[in-house]
């Protein structure tokens, strides 16, 4: 049909995008019955409902008394996800920092056993959790974030 959409947006995970890109579609076909925008706003407030609610159970969750299996120093590496890119974790000051794609710099505060609190720039409060996973021989192999497996 020789239509193309290119639209470009300095922020991540903005769902204005798809919205966009919908009522163009609807325009080239004639169709102006739905607000694309409104709909998909309907839905991204429920998942960050869905989302705040499973951090908030997960923080309840914790059990108190717990410490890391290791020194803080023995987590320290580069984590690979092949598609996600690397996470890279660095010991600075007496703290563990995590630096993960794309740009997300933040401490990890020890949450319980061998899982860490990342910490949002934005409103400094829990982001999500990142828990490390050992080998035979008791070291770090990998770290999972989101849902998504980085092995070292």
């Amino acid at each position: 049909e020789n239509l193309g959409v290119i639209l470009y947006a300095n922020a991540d995970h903005i769902e204005y995008r798809h919205a966009f890109m919908y009522d163009v579609f609807d325009r080239y076909l004639g169709i102006r019955d739905k607000d694309w925008s409104a709909d998909l706003h309907k839905g991204h407030m429920a998942l960050l409902e869905q989302r705040k609610a499973s951090l908030e159970a997960f923080l309840l969750s914790k059990t108190e008394g717990t410490k890391p299996s290791l020194s803080l120093e023995s987590y320290v590496g580069i984590y690979i996800h092949d598609m996600m890119g690397d996470v890279n974790i660095e010991f600075n000051d007496g703290k563990l920092m995590a630096y993960l794609p794309p740009r997300m710099e933040t401490p990890l505060e020890h949450h319980h056993f061998d899982t860490f609190m990342t910490i949002s720039q934005v409103t400094k409060a829990p982001f999500a959790p990142i828990t490390f996973s050992f080998d035979v021989m008791g070291k770090p192999k990998s770290l999972n974030f989101l849902g998504f497996e980085f092995k070292k």
